[in-house]
């Protein structure tokens, strides 16, 4: 049987700069390494909403699809393992708030010592988890290609 997992890659514009939502991960794999919050999907469920359901679980809050905008989806295809990271920016006009400017870590349910804001820039300091670099590297790629059309 092929492992059908998802997860969320929320982006937003804070001051100028790109910033990606992370939790650091209390358990394996990748214990200590910083994720996207995202899961196994259930039996039949869809990737998205598997995505959509996990990053409610694991941070509290419901993405209103009004809110925000598809940037793209990084996917990963093995053998007994499928895997879709979706990549969304918060609207500039949304009143969205994950994590308030004040309190830029918060600790959180089961899944994650905390949850943070994290600058693109200041992304490589931390201990990232398998395929986070890559969904990145996937984000920009594909908001440069918007830019520029």
């Amino acid at each position: 049987m092929c492992y059908r997992g998802a997860g969320v890659a929320l982006f937003r514009e804070n001051n100028g700069k790109t910033e990606v939502l992370l939790g650091c991960r209390l358990h394996d794999p990748g214990k200590r390494t910083w994720s996207f919050p995202g899961g196994k999907a259930e039996r039949h469920e869809a990737l998205l909403a598997a995505a959509m359901r996990e990053f409610y679980e694991e941070v509290g809050t419901k993405l209103n699809l009004r809110y925000v905008v598809m940037a793209g989806i990084y996917r990963i295809r093995m053998p007994f393992f499928m895997w879709d990271t979706i990549l969304l920016d918060i609207k500039q006009s949304s009143r969205i708030k994950i994590l308030s400017d004040k309190n830029q870590c918060l600790k959180i349910y089961s899944e994650f010592s905390m949850l943070k804001w994290v600058s693109l820039e200041q992304i490589k300091q931390l201990p990232l988890h398998c395929w986070v670099m890559s969904a990145i590297e996937e984000y920009k790629r594909v908001k440069s290609k918007s830019s520029r059309t």
